[in-house]
């Protein structure tokens, strides 16, 4: 089964069902945003956006803007608002700096015209975050100027600026996720590439959502998540039964975890990929090498070597480094795709990765 092609609408919507709790949008920015100014947010203030203002007659592309979560928070010390824009991506979009940047200007005339933000009184301060579970790294400029053409010093004010922040869930680091944060619990699951992952990502998910009345909808999206979406998707042809828990859902698993294991290993070229890759990156970049070939080569060996040059290539040199070598790739033959993997390994830059043979 190609996990690729999973219905993307119902992970979406029922993401969107996810981060439209409170608790999940301050663990998204406890644990994943790296900004100090997180810290002087008061996340006890968290208040999602009025439908009203977030969807509707935008022109375009923006007509509907069904994946897109909006939350406002206080600052502690200071009568500001931030305004956090959560934007839910299954594939790249080259062009995201830009879509983002329309949103949050069309979003600002919206505030003004229905009196959100009263006249000469300044908008608030926007935070976009892109939070993506693609197979292949995310790539796409996060700088708005990186899509207009360079300028000298004395037009660069007229420039326009703008970025946002990418949770790239699929290649974010096991070693760098909190046991008690729910958005770390999604992640995991995710990432799972065997039952018993995916099993132990369930548990913590579990922990960390204490059975009081505050958690009841949030637990129960969750199982719905896993029951509709994520486990259908590993295992092919499956229909979970309805289950009243988090505690049945993993129940249900153990039970049926061994007669699953077969359907699970056929899910094809890319979970051979991103399993090596990902194993690659915590015990060692020749041990990820290894596995992703030995999968990649039995389903498709072109198409591994490259996914896994790219992905090797952002997790030791950042996710710019995929962009620039990708036209390198094509029309290569699989031989020298090897050379490059291997020199991967001991190359200081990516330049060394492909500099000509000797």
């Amino acid at each position: 089964m190609d996990r690729g092609n999973r219905p993307h609408n119902a992970h979406d919507r029922s993401q969107r069902l996810i981060f439209s709790h409170a608790r999940v949008v301050q663990d998204l920015l406890l644990g994943f945003v790296d900004e100090p100014w997180v810290h002087e947010l008061d996340l006890s203030s968290l208040e999602s956006l009025p439908a009203e203002l977030i969807s509707g007659d935008l022109p375009g592309e923006f007509e509907e803007r069904q994946s897109d979560v909006a939350w406002k928070v206080r600052w502690k010390q200071r009568d500001v608002v931030v305004v956090i824009v959560l934007e839910l991506q299954s594939s790249t979009d080259h062009d995201m700096a830009l879509r983002l940047a329309v949103y949050v200007l069309l979003l600002y005339q919206r505030f003004r015209r229905q009196g959100f933000i009263k006249a000469r009184k300044p908008f608030p301060l926007v935070f976009p975050v892109v939070f993506y579970n693609g197979e292949s790294p995310w790539t796409s400029p996060i700088e708005l100027h990186e899509l207009i053409e360079p300028a000298s010093e004395d037009f660069a004010p007229y420039r326009p600026s703008m970025r946002y922040a990418v949770i790239d869930e699929k290649r974010w680091p096991q070693t760098d996720l909190a046991a008690d944060n729910v958005v770390a619990g999604i992640i995991r699951a995710e990432q799972a590439t065997r039952l018993e992952e995916l099993d132990e990502a369930v548990e913590c998910l579990d922990a960390s959502l204490p059975k009081v009345p505050t958690n009841r909808l949030l637990r129960r999206d969750l199982l719905a998540w896993l029951s509709k979406v994520v486990l259908p998707s590993r295992v092919e042809g499956l229909e979970v039964p309805k289950l009243s828990n988090l505690f049945e859902f993993k129940s249900y698993m153990e039970t049926n975890m061994h007669s699953w294991s077969d359907r699970w290993k056929e899910e094809g070229v890319q979970q051979g990929i991103q399993q090596g890759i990902r194993q690659g990156i915590q015990e060692g970049i020749q041990q990820g090498i290894q596995q992703g070939i030995q999968q990649g080569v039995r389903q498709g060996a072109w198409q591994a070597y490259g996914e896994s040059i790219l992905s090797l290539l952002a997790a030791k040199f950042g996710s710019d480094s995929a962009t620039t070598v990708e036209p390198k790739l094509q029309g290569a033959s699989i031989e020298q795709l090897q050379k490059w993997m291997t020199r991967i390994l001991t190359a200081e830059t990516v330049e060394d990765v492909f500099r000509a043979s000797e």
